[in-house]
């Protein structure tokens, strides 16, 4: 039964990606990784784009990827993932609050 309610499906629209570890530079490889392979599978949104080739159009996929705030057990602020640092890829636009 749960199994049916988080399956993935070709009209998936929203997933959640969580990376855990002991070290958090390993965990923004890791994830930053996992973000780009997902769009060289082709996952994400089409965006249609003009190109400078000679074609004209061409459609890329795009992923959308939420900013989140990591804090410890106190509440406090221990990093924000994606900074303005982080995973700056063509093709995956981080929506920041």
């Amino acid at each position: 039964m749960n199994s049916e309610a988080s399956r993935i499906s070709s009209e998936t629209k929203d997933i959640l990606l969580e990376v855990t570890g002991n070290n958090l530079s390993t965990c923004k490889k890791v994830m930053d990784a996992l973000l780009v392979e997902m769009l060289k599978l082709g996952l994400g949104n089409l965006d249609n784009q003009s190109s400078n080739d000679e074609e004209g159009d061409s459609q890329t996929n795009q992923l959308t990827v939420q900013q989140v705030k990591i804090v410890d057990e106190e509440g406090q602020l221990k990093v924000v993932y994606p900074s303005r640092t982080d995973i700056q890829t063509e093709g995956i636009l981080v929506k920041r609050p």
